[in-house]
């Protein structure tokens, strides 16, 4: 489910119980932490970023709430013109 607040776009995903699962949002590279830049930079191989999301996950994947957020980041990456 895309959503919007405070002018800010995110994305947020609920089991089919209503439990959130996680909350997804662009974030600029610069703002992450160093040593996500540098897995990513080193993944990307010379590629272009194309966009980077942050993501907190509230719930495992077995629906157990966690008691901590659990942050992600996920990368669009682009070569040749190609996503990778």
């Amino acid at each position: 489910m895309s959503l919007i607040q405070n002018g800010r776009e995110f994305d947020a995903t609920f089991s089919a119980d209503g439990t959130l699962v996680i909350i997804e949002t662009g974030v600029e590279f610069d703002t992450v932490p160093a040593s996500v830049r540098l897995a990513v930079t080193r993944a990307a191989d010379g590629a272009r970023i194309k966009d980077i999301e942050r993501g907190i996950v509230h719930s495992q994947i077995t629906l157990q709430k966690l008691k901590v957020p659990m942050v992600l980041f996920e990368a669009e990456v682009v070569k040749d013109g190609q996503e990778i």
